[in-house]
C-alpha cells in the first residue's frame, strides 16, 4: 500500500488507513520480516530484539488490565498501527477482554 509522502488526509481518513488490513500487513510485517533473520551460530540478536518488542506489547496489555476496576469498564487505547495486530491477537485471546474494532466507527 503506497503512502505518498506529500498527500494530506483528514484525521478520519488517516485513521481509516492505519486501521485497515493493508496497514496491519505493512506495519506489523515490518517487524516480522526485518532484523529477526540476523543470526550467527547460537547468537540471535534479531530474534532477541523482536522478543523485546513483543514483551513491550504484552506489558501494555497487562497495563490495560490494571486500569479496569470493574468487569464492565471500557478502555480506549490509542496506539501506533504497528502495535495493533499483536494487541488485537492478545486481547481476543483473553476472556476478560471484549475487543472492539474501531473500523466500523470510522465509516
Amino acid at each position: 500500500m503506497p503512502w505518498p509522502s506529500r498527500t494530506v488526509y483528514s484525521l478520519k481518513r488517516s485513521l481509516q488507513r492505519v486501521n485497515s488490513d493493508e496497514a496491519d500487513y505493512l506495519f506489523h510485517g515490518h517487524y516480522l520480516i526485518g532484523s529477526y533473520k540476523y543470526a550467527a551460530g547460537d547468537q540471535y540478536p534479531g530474534v532477541d530484539n523482536l522478543a523485546g518488542w513483543y514483551n513491550r506489547n504484552l506489558r501494555i496489555l497487562a497495563n490495560v488490565h490494571q486500569l479496569a476496576e470493574k468487569p464492565d469498564d471500557k478502555i480506549f487505547l490509542l496506539i501506533g498501527p504497528g502495535h495493533l495486530p499483536i494487541r488485537r491477537q492478545a486481547a481476543r485471546s483473553t476472556p476478560e477482554i471484549k475487543f472492539t474494532e474501531v473500523r466500523p466507527y470510522l465509516d
